[in-house]
């Protein structure tokens, strides 16, 4: 039996079978019926309250408030611990409890019962004094009190005694505790031991415990026996689990079965579950009902969901409402929310507050996400710290992303660890990135290694990038290959590259085209290219336009002039 039914029971039996004098035990035992009533409307305790010795009266309202909902119900275990409380309590006897367990003498008076024992352990545990919740646990575990076992299981787990919570686990099962056998099919499961677990959650299941009913159906859906756990989410939604009816509201809308789906959504939704609510409002922002959408995800993010901050503040920030864009990412940041705290950076780092941005960048990328790892190697490399940097590249190229390999070649290549930086050139490269391809190529060259260096060069070419090209044609060149290379010239000339047109533009020259020739180093000059400009001079010159050559030359002398020789 769950543990809040046990104490509800033990509360009105206790009451109803005492001469309850006491104003304070009267109130408590008031406001426990007035809970149940609002909570509960069609549960009905006065046949119980009749016969409070009756063990069948227990058993049906038990049954009743098991149907109900009412397992696990916080307040209603406050409500009825206070009962249990009150009416024990002595005429004599402090208001408050004391701070450390009660002395065995004083159990006659103050917990008449293995019942009432728990409920103070509840308390106590509520309260925060462990060491007193654990010695009544024990105390009511003693006098086979099977929620009692149960809870002193959870309370052990908790404080790293994980043997021995097993034990107390097991000693509540074998008296019929679902909580108990729910609790060692999650241990079991945790342990990787499946076989136990499904064994654990069937018999807790069996008992009408929901959650080990969704535990069950999760636990088939894992193991690829759809049609079971579709049966167990069902069952467990019907016994009130509002996190089965969502996932059963996810498995019907990914069906086509949009109606019911929502349907289970709001069933789940209107008992307060935030991920029904967003789910929900995803649905319905699907089938375009943007207003109800909208209200639905703004209750998900006033009861903490994450995912449904972030996405308000990707609504507001759609429609230019920056600050209030800023506010929900760092709420969703707050509660942990990779992409928030990503976006969140991204945004004070436009409003110049680098420092606020880089903690942000920082803690987006502790929390695994590797765009932010990424753009905090940028930060702090712009910045000069290129250690630091080299780090967060690492984490981001580990994590996949091409651009940080390739800029970690870029930085391990300046650190002179060339080996290295061949690495996570070819790692770049053979994931696609063009601009690694054109690098290692240009290493594999200085290495002395020019086939492979051509063959990366092409890569990059074919992949639509000007200085491979324009590389690719100058090892051409240097083999004698010139009808290749003035092919690869012309396509990284047209593509704007100025290194490129000034090459092309020699050859053509040299085999007397000097008017396509100056038509090149003329578009290489405007572009900046010294060499273009001192060769433009030159023809000029050669045409008797002598101003005009002279005009280059003091331009090519003023940006130094280093010749023809490509940098890449």
């Amino acid at each position: 039996m769950d543990f809040v039914i046990s104490l509800v029971l033990s509360a009105i039996a206790t009451s109803s079978s005492k001469d309850v004098v006491a104003q304070q035990a009267a109130d408590a035992y008031a406001d426990l019926k007035r809970l149940i009533a609002e909570r509960y409307p069609d549960v009905d305790v006065s046949a119980l309250e009749r016969k409070p010795d009756s063990e069948v009266k227990k058993a049906s309202l038990a049954e009743d408030l098991d149907d109900a909902g009412a397992a696990g119900d916080r307040a209603l275990a406050a409500a009825a611990v206070s009962v249990l409380r009150t009416v024990h309590r002595p005429e004599a006897a402090p208001t408050k409890l004391p701070t450390t367990a009660l002395a065995e003498e004083e159990e006659p008076t103050r917990f008449a019962s293995a019942a009432a024992l728990f409920g103070g352990a509840v308390a106590a545990e509520d309260a925060g004094r462990i060491q007193e919740a654990e010695a009544l646990y024990r105390r009511a575990a003693d006098k086979e009190h099977p929620g009692a076992m149960n809870n002193l299981g959870l309370l052990l787990e908790d404080t790293g005694r994980s043997s021995e919570a097993e034990e107390w686990f097991r000693r509540a099962a074998d008296l019929g505790n679902a909580n108990a056998m729910s609790n060692l099919g999650v241990r079991s499961r945790d342990a990787g031991q499946v076989a136990d677990a499904e064994r654990w959650f069937r018999r807790a299941a069996g008992l009408g415990h929901a959650r080990a009913m969704n535990n069950l159906a999760v636990l088939l859906e894992t193991t690829e026996r759809s049609e079971c756990a579709d049966e167990w989410f069902r069952k467990a939604a019907d016994a009130g689990h509002t996190g089965a009816m969502n996932a059963l509201g996810v498995r019907l809308e990914a069906r086509g079965q949009v109606e019911d789906g929502e349907a289970w959504y709001r069933r789940a939704a209107d008992t307060g579950e935030p991920n029904a609510m967003f789910n929900l409002a995803l649905l319905l922002e699907d089938a375009g009902k943007v207003e109800p959408a909208e209200l639905w995800i703004r209750r998900a993010a006033d009861v903490g969901h994450a995912t449904a901050m972030f996405n308000l503040g990707v609504l507001a920030d759609d429609s230019g409402r920056t600050h209030e864009a800023e506010a929900w990412w760092r709420k969703a940041a707050d509660a942990g929310h990779p992409k928030a705290m990503f976006n969140l950076a991204i945004t004070l780092e436009e409003a110049g507050r680098s420092e606020d941005a880089e903690t942000w960048y920082q803690r987006a990328g502790e929390a695994g996400h590797p765009k932010a790892m990424f753009n905090l190697a940028c930060t702090l490399q712009q910045a000069g710290r290129q250690r630091e940097a080299e780090i967060w590249y690492r984490k981001a190229a580990d994590a996949g992303d091409t651009t940080a390999m390739f800029n970690l070649g870029s930085l391990l290549e300046i650190f002179g660890e060339v080996g290295e930086a061949e690495s996570w050139y070819r790692k770049a490269a053979e994931a696609g990135e063009a601009v690694a391809m054109t690098n290692l190529g240009a290493l594999l060259m200085e290495s002395g290694r020019p086939d492979e260096a051509e063959w990366w060069y092409r890569k990059a070419a074919e992949a639509g990038r000007p200085v491979a090209m324009c590389s690719l044609a100058v090892a051409m060149e240097k083999t004698g290959r010139m009808e290749e290379a003035e092919t690869w010239y012309r396509r990284a000339a047209d593509s704007g590259h100025p290194g490129a047109m000034f090459l092309l533009g020699g050859i053509l020259e040299h085999r007397g085209q000097t008017d396509e020739a100056e038509t090149w180093w003329r578009r290489a000059a405007d572009a900046g290219h010294p060499g273009a400009m001192s060769g433009l001079a030159y023809l000029l010159a050669l045409a008797g336009r002598v101003d005009a050559a002279e005009t280059w030359r003091r331009r090519a002398a003023a940006a130094g002039d280093p010749g023809p020789t490509l940098v890449r």
